[in-house]
């Protein structure tokens, strides 16, 4: 068996992870290792912004809201 590996690297990139309250068990979870992907990608704290809405669907102007405007929301 082959195996590939890369080194994804997110220095010096701003990430936003937005969550619901609609299950905060599972949600929790999944937020937790959100952040810690990115941390392990080399994010530093102060470039992960917590976004957490009551609603289960927000759209792409609640990141901008946070984030500002002119920033990419992929």
């Amino acid at each position: 068996m082959r195996t590939f590996e890369g080194r994804l690297d997110a220095e010096n990139k701003s990430f936003a992870i937005v969550a619901s309250r609609f299950n905060e068990m599972i949600v929790g979870h999944l937020v937790n290792g959100a952040e810690s992907a990115l941390k392990r990608h080399g994010v530093a704290d102060d470039d992960i912004t917590h976004l957490v809405e009551e609603e289960a669907i927000c759209g792409a102007e609640c990141v901008h809201g946070v984030m500002g405007p002119g920033k990419a929301v992929r």
